[in-house]
């Protein structure tokens, strides 16, 4: 984050501005030094009559704005400046609405859709509400089902892709009714199935 701030500005903005949604009320994050080492401090605007801005380390944080915020980092970093490390070919990120609480989904979706423009994003989720979302689209969704023992994971079956194409459902909804299903994948052999592997957990 410190990088970003003195490299990438524009990158800590991002950031910055979307942990705002978050997290109502936060200002700002900054890299301080405690001793021989590196702290993060999360800065809240001051309370009002009192012009000293809250500062709050990271330990003193919840999990849900720490994960959002590792996310967020993971998602910007960078940018495509070589001083940083470059911008990632692929940015994978398990279940980002972890610990984070329901308002702040769709400012992660949004922040997830706009770093799509920059890297590939790879996300897996198991929440209906942060799939309540008219912006998510049929195309970017693979759903996994254990079927005969095997995992299999694959575009949208035709009814899945047809309620969401014709908003007559969000995602959200569809995972709520287990109706999030995977199908053929449209531009292959229709009686071929989607990507199989040994079954366990949602990948």
């Amino acid at each position: 984050l410190r990088e970003l701030g003195s490299r990438s500005p524009g990158c800590k903005e991002a950031i910055e501005e979307y942990m705002a949604v978050v997290v109502p009320g936060l200002a700002g994050m900054d890299v301080c030094t405690v001793g021989p080492s590196l702290a993060l401090q999360f800065r809240y605007a001051a309370l009002s009559g009192d012009g000293a801005p809250r500062r709050f380390f990271a330990n003193g944080m919840s999990d849900g704005t720490l994960r959002a915020l590792g996310a967020l980092v993971a998602l910007f970093q960078g940018d495509g400046d070589e001083r940083t490390g470059g911008k990632p070919s692929l940015v994978g990120i398990e279940e980002p609405e972890g610990a984070l609480h329901p308002g702040a989904a769709g400012a992660l979706v949004e922040a997830l859709s706009d770093a799509s423009e920059r890297v590939q994003v790879f996300v897996t989720s198991h929440s209906a509400d942060l799939l309540d979302n008219d912006a998510i689209r049929e195309g970017s969704i693979l759903a996994v089902a254990s079927r005969r023992g095997r995992t299999t994971i694959g575009p949208l079956d035709r009814a899945g892709r047809s309620a969401l194409h014709k908003r007559l459902f969000t995602a959200g909804e569809l995972l709520r009714l287990d109706q999030l299903r995977p199908g053929p994948d449209p531009d292959s052999d229709p009686a071929s199935p989607g990507q199989t592997g040994p079954s366990g957990d949602d990948p």
